[in-house]
């Protein structure tokens, strides 16, 4: 009768444990282009194909020095910060995805800048896009909870963004 409960355990601890790799496999990292001339990185996502699933967003925004007017870097022209490669600039980045009863994705974000005086602003942006996050919708650049110009992202291949961060 011990044997049999002892037996009756293992099979259902590695029933747990075989049902639990599925869900750690199922995240992945995704990436994005933006309309801005930026790409996002976001690591780890769940999964957003079942409708009501919500996800947390954790990345870094990358952004060569030319992008959005920056032509100065805080470590002179043309250079990034540590651990960036050249003409880089990268800030991080965290949020939510949810995905709707039609399948759309609603994702809002917000940019924490790059930790620097005169640096990259913090913004906030909500898209509707897929489940691979390409879609449209709008960011704030300057603070005051309106969102005021069109903002779009395009799935791109994170090695990609990988390669423009030097990782």
């Amino acid at each position: 009768m011990v044997r049999t409960h002892r037996l009756l355990l293992a099979s259902f601890a590695l029933a747990a444990a075989l049902g639990a790799v599925p869900l750690r496999a199922a995240a992945k990292d995704l990436c994005v282009q933006d309309s801005d001339g930026g790409a996002l990185k976001f690591r780890k996502v769940a999964s957003l194909k079942k409708p009501g699933s919500m996800v947390a967003l954790h990345g870094l925004l990358v952004l060569s020095v030319l992008e959005r007017g920056v032509t100065e870097g805080v470590d002179g022209p043309g250079e990034g910060g540590e651990g960036e490669g050249p003409g880089v600039r990268t800030a991080p980045v965290v949020g939510t995805a949810v995905t709707l009863p039609d399948g759309s994705v609603k994702v809002g974000i917000h940019e924490l800048g790059e930790a620097v005086v005169g640096g990259l602003s913090t913004a906030t942006a909500s898209l509707v896009t897929d489940d691979e996050l390409t879609g449209t919708g709008a960011v704030d650049f300057d603070g005051d909870t309106v969102q005021d110009v069109p903002y779009s992202w395009t799935a791109v291949d994170c090695d990609t963004v990988d390669a423009l961060v030097g990782f």
